[in-house]
């Protein structure tokens, strides 16, 4: 069963001109696995994570090698929780 990328997401690159490239792959459990099956460094490889902020939802895009500092997030965001 193929995941597509959430619209969202192509819509907002497409919208400010980042460059992408969709790669299909099998299913994963993180994406640095993703970025192994495909042969592609993990720092070329975007992960897509849902952050709740608050009562709010927020796309965060990130290397696949990188670790996300929830608690910079939160400072940088206002987030109360």
């Amino acid at each position: 069963m193929a995941i597509e990328m959430p619209g969202k997401l192509t819509s907002f690159f497409d919208q400010n001109a980042v460059p992408y490239r969709v790669i299909h792959h099998a299913p994963e459990y993180t994406a640095q696995e993703a970025a192994q099956c495909t042969h592609t460094p993990g720092q070329e490889f975007a992960k897509s994570v849902v952050l709740r902020i608050d009562e709010s939802y927020a796309f965060a895009v990130a290397p696949a090698s990188a670790r996300l500092d929830l608690e910079r997030i939160r400072a940088a965001t206002g987030a109360r929780s």
